[in-house]
């Protein structure tokens, strides 16, 4: 159903939302055990990255965060979603 997640660094991990690597997330976990959640993937997203935090041992209300690179659909589809399931505030990253 889901591919798990692949770690990167210590703390970091890449969560799939689509495929196994055609669209993901990624969890910066801190030292106080809380997550930053970068990028919340396509709506309907939420279900895996749930699953996929819990894979990593963690819940949704460790989410303290939630970064959106930009606005597309793949990126920030979920975002809503994420916002409401964890509490966490929910960002947009602007560039010029």
């Amino acid at each position: 159903m889901t591919s798990a997640p692949v770690p990167l660094a210590p703390g970091v991990w890449r969560i799939p939302t689509l495929g196994k690597n055609l669209i993901n997330s990624f969890a910066f976990v801190d030292k106080d055990g809380t997550v930053a959640l970068i990028d919340a993937g396509l709506k309907g997203a939420s279900k895996k990255l749930v699953a996929g935090l819990s894979e990593i041992g963690k819940r949704p209300a460790d989410v303290n965060r939630i970064l959106l690179t930009h606005a597309h659909h793949d990126h920030g589809g979920g975002g809503a979603a994420m916002r409401e399931c964890t509490g966490a505030p929910l960002h947009i990253l602007q560039t010029r």
